[in-house]
């Protein structure tokens, strides 16, 4: 049946390109969110679980939801992880390491090489101003920059702030000239050093 639908629309000849994708887009949406899988008494999997658990499945997740729909508001939020399994400190952001600048658009956290040798020029990181500087310093057995400190490495990171209303006029360009090169003049501030190795982040994966 799904396929169907979705061949029809694909081989409707009277409908603009662009109104045939969104109208494929959003029966694609219906179709998936009428899946049987979806409901209980045509998914045996959750059928079961429920029988088993005398309901206690079915309270859980109207429980789960009534605390999503509380802590959202325009449109539902969904939480995908658990919000209260990381610890700032314990098992996220653990490497230590102390601000040594900070301006309106980041911080700059600098953290010393655990080892006797050092190498002279320091490491630079720039994490995507979406995202939170600790995607390179998890736990301390996935943290990036926990490998690099104890290869000998100074190492420098900027933290961007996480922009308000206030920043609706900030583009791209302001976070080379306020961001980038202030944290590079911060750098030689602090080592004497001219040069860094750079490595910049994109979502999730360095690049």
């Amino acid at each position: 049946m799904c396929k169907s639908v979705l061949d029809t629309i694909s081989n409707t000849q009277d409908i603009e390109p662009e109104a045939k994708e969104r109208l494929e887009f959003f029966a694609r949406q219906f179709l998936n969110a009428m899946s049987p899988s979806n409901f209980i008494t045509t998914n045996p999997e959750v059928m079961k679980l429920t029988l088993e658990s005398n309901g206690e499945n079915l309270v859980k997740g109207l429980d789960q939801l009534q605390k999503d729909m509380s802590k959202s508001v325009d449109m539902l939020n969904i939480r995908m992880t658990d919000s209260e399994a990381f610890v700032v400190g314990e098992n996220i952001a653990a490497t230590e390491g102390k601000v040594v600048f900070k301006n309106h658009l980041f911080e700059l956290i600098q953290y010393q090489a655990t080892t006797e040798e050092v190498y002279k020029r320091p490491m630079m990181l720039v994490p995507p101003f979406v995202n939170k500087y600790y995607i390179m310093d998890l736990n301390q057995r996935k943290s990036f920059v926990k490998w690099l400190v104890d290869q000998g490495h100074s190492v420098f990171m900027i933290s961007w702030i996480n922009p308000d209303e206030s920043y609706r006029d900030t583009d791209f360009g302001d976070y080379v000239i306020d961001g980038i090169i202030p944290a590079l003049d911060a750098i030689e501030a602090q080592t004497g050093e001219r040069e860094v190795n750079g490595l910049g982040t994109a979502l999730a994966a360095p690049y």
